[in-house]
């Protein structure tokens, strides 16, 4: 993969879960922190249009290219600018050298449901 392509900085992130003094979860606690910060490109592939409580809402799906690593997991999500992507899918290259990320773009419902 060209270094020149990977225009964009991301943060990828993973939950902690937060925990008492006895070494409990504590429900609720769980926060998202930031795992890596590496250099992206995005591919649009889709996008999409509908309406929840009569207000117009937009989704998007996104191949993210990130040079090859092993420590990612669907799990995590993909910041970019003010735009949160859930990892969907993570395809490595034929040779190793980079990662697709395939992410959907993650909705305000989700981010009080999930969190």
């Amino acid at each position: 993969m060209r270094a020149g392509t990977l225009r964009n900085r991301i943060t990828i992130q993973q939950k902690t879960v937060a925990y008492d003094r006895f070494n409990c979860p504590i429900e609720g606690k769980a926060q998202w922190t930031e795992y890596a910060r590496v250099w992206a490109s995005f591919k649009s592939i889709k996008g999409s249009e509908y309406f929840v409580a009569k207000q117009l809402q937009n989704k998007e799906y996104m191949q993210v290219y990130i040079r090859y690593r092993t420590d990612i997991n669907q799990k995590m999500r993909v910041v970019h600018e003010s735009k949160i992507y859930n990892i969907e899918s993570i395809m490595p290259s034929n040779k190793k050298d980079y990662l697709i990320l395939m992410c959907s773009e993650r909705s305000f419902e989700q981010e009080e449901d999930n969190d």
